[in-house]
């Protein structure tokens, strides 16, 4: 990230900003997609979120 770093601790066993960081991440290698590039889809027997074309 570009941004300052601060500590962002808690209780459990994941560390908040090493998620942050590895989400962020991810998500700029996708391409920065928009929340509408996101869907989810509830079938009778199953459900599935997906990303881009709908899988």
């Amino acid at each position: 990230m570009a941004a300052r770093r601060q500590f962002m601790g808690g209780p459990g066993p994941r560390r908040l900003a090493d998620e942050l960081d590895r989400a962020w991440e991810r998500w700029l290698g996708e391409g920065s997609p928009s929340p509408y590039d996101y869907g989810m889809t509830v079938e009778p027997h199953r459900q599935y979120v997906w990303s881009g074309a709908r899988g």
